[in-house]
């Protein structure tokens, strides 16, 4: 049915089934029909229940789910045989509980963080303990005063500590929120090896659980040098693809994160840490949205990460003119500026934007944060990932999701020089090497061999969707009567913005495999809507092909975007143009 990633025939595809057909970390889920999307958006168990998988961070893997009962099992086990051992805290109640796993002690300091002001908004006090396993089977508590404690050695590659946060089932749509809008949850191939590898897991044959361990042959540990060429052939491609003859990229310009969530707040946090003078009298830092951004960006920011945000459709205007001088309600991004309403640290933007495909005026984004010192990020994704538009000489930071194209879960950013001005006493470098250190360690092996393998020829599969989606809009959905309007860069109000920044074909590209020395087209995402919803409705059932969350797959996909993205505030969603966007 899938070769090389083809779906060949969607038509057998089922319900629930995982995206590819047979990949169990697929990134997508099949949702053949409107009812079954309208199911999985109102959380119906009909479909829930039928579903293998899930868009990653949508959908907690089952075999992290597994992973988490497991361990909490073997702890609550050794507590009960314990009688005072000194290496368990037998002062944790797990009675009824869930919980998260994470990868790093700082992204659970995190989530603690959010289920304390959850569950006890006006007070400090809560008692939510991090359970530190290690790959022996040992357990460490750390309390809500206690701080995490310094790893004693170096683990062995992928068999790196892992963080649980345990948690009452009724807390479970505040866990879920942080596990979606932060990607900070473990992999489901880190998972996966623990469950199938670390020797405390592992049943005696009689199904209990393994008590003698300690001399069951371990794992052949992951290659440390093999994990390390594979982050630097990524890196290579990536900065390669990015570099212009004006501005070149290095490989340490380029930072990689196991998800494009993670990335996102990792840049975000880094601006937020930063000594920003404009800060000083303010309560928080202050971020700016312009355009609809992924719906994610939104809830990470302003939940999790504590920004006061505004947020600025792209109607509005960004210099001064007759109509905003006459009215206030209407006043310009810069005469905001200007007046001092709006003081921001950080503004970010989509290139093109998600699902509208609208091109900022980035060059003006870039002046005004020159002159109003805060900082720009753009995000690429559904630009193509440097392949088919280029940003970066106009913001400050890019970020970009490599699942997209089957790049399968890291962010791309480059921090340019632009940056350092804002950073006050933290130089560009101790920002970078403060992300490697989090980051590199705790991007699972396997995940990175898998990035490595199927980023090989992105660029060409990402032109090659590209010039898909380019012929299917101008010669069968714009012409088409169901079609109220169809939403992709060429053609749109705002192509000439587009054009600026199209990767344009340089004599100088000596990468040929990468396809340097071709332009860069208009996208493979492409929005439509319809004329009513039946029609809407009518188009999604009778297509024939895979449907579920996510873009950019090397295969065609189709979603109600709108549906899976907004269903509880589809009235919000419609004031900023996303009605009957499918």
């Amino acid at each position: 049915m899938s070769v090389s990633g083809i779906i060949q025939h969607p038509e057998v595809l089922k319900l629930g089934e995982s995206l590819p057909p047979g990949n169990p970390h697929g990134v997508s889920v099949h949702l053949p029909t409107w009812e079954d999307t309208l199911g999985w958006a109102s959380r119906d168990r009909r479909v829930l229940d039928t579903m293998v998988t899930g868009y990653p961070r949508f959908f907690i893997p089952r075999v992290v789910e597994r992973l988490a009962e497991r361990i909490l099992e073997h702890f609550a086990q050794a507590l009960s045989e314990s009688h005072g051992h000194e290496d368990i805290d037998t002062d944790v109640d797990l009675k009824g509980k869930h919980a998260l796993i994470l990868s790093t002690g700082h992204h659970a300091l995190m989530c603690r963080r959010l289920f304390c002001q959850k569950l006890f908004p006006n007070s400090p006090k809560a008692n939510f303990d991090i359970l530190i396993a290690h790959w022996d089977g040992s357990i460490t508590a750390v309390r809500e005063n206690d701080n995490l404690p310094t790893r004693k050695k170096e683990m062995a590659l992928g068999q790196e500590d892992i963080f649980l946060l345990p948690y009452p089932v009724e807390m479970f749509p505040t866990a879920k929120a942080f596990w979606q809008h932060t990607g900070f949850g473990i992999s489901s191939r880190r998972a996966s090896y623990w469950m199938e590898s670390s020797p405390f897991l592992q049943l005696s044959p009689n199904g209990h659980r393994q008590t003698n361990y300690g001399n069951r042959p371990s794992p052949t540990p992951f290659d440390e040098d093999s994990n390390t060429q594979a982050l630097g052939a990524i890196r290579t491609r990536l900065a390669d693809c990015y570099s212009t003859p004006s501005l070149p990229v290095a490989n340490d310009d380029v930072l990689l994160y196991p998800t494009g969530m993670s990335c996102i707040a990792a840049i975000s946090s880094a601006i937020k840490s930063l000594d920003l003078p404009r800060l000083n009298g303010r309560r928080q830092p202050s971020v700016a949205l312009f355009g609809f951004l992924y719906v994610d960006t939104l809830k990470l920011l302003s939940t999790l990460l504590g920004f006061d945000f505004k947020l600025f459709p792209f109607s509005t205007p960004l210099s001064p003119s007759p109509t905003t001088r006459s009215n206030p309600a209407q006043s310009s991004l810069s005469e905001l500026l200007e007046s001092g309403e709006l003081q921001i640290d950080l503004l970010i933007t989509e290139f093109p934007g998600n699902p509208l495909l609208q091109s900022p005026d980035l060059k003006k984004l870039w002046e005004l944060s020159r002159r109003y010192g805060f900082a720009l990020v753009v995000d690429d994704t559904v630009g193509g990932t440097g392949a088919n538009v280029n940003v970066l000489g106009r913001c400050d930071a890019v970020v970009s999701s490599l699942t997209k194209m089957e790049l399968k879960g890291s962010l791309e950013g480059k921090l340019d020089g632009g940056l350092a001005k804002l950073e006050g006493d933290v130089s560009k470098e101790e920002v970078q090497n403060e992300r490697k250190e989090e980051t590199d360690r705790s991007w699972f092996p396997s995940d990175i061999d898998t990035m490595n393998n199927n980023s090989r020829d992105f660029i060409h599969r990402v032109r090659h969707a590209s010039s898909n989606a380019n012929w299917l809009v101008q010669h069968l959905l714009r012409p088409h009567t169901s079609v109220q309007e169809v939403y992709y860069p060429r053609g749109s109000s705002t192509e000439a913005i587009y054009e600026q920044f199209r990767v344009k074909p340089t004599s100088t590209s000596t990468d040929h495999s990468l396809g340097q020395a071709e332009e860069g087209g208009y996208g493979f995402l492409v929005s439509i809507k319809f004329m009513t919803p039946a029609k809407a409705r009518a188009f999604y059932d009778a297509l024939d092909v895979a449907k579920g969350p996510s873009l950019g797959t090397n295969f065609t996909l189709c979603c109600a975007y709108t549906l899976l993205a907004h269903y509880r505030e589809l009235e919000w969603a419609a004031e900023f143009g996303w009605w009957k966007i499918w």
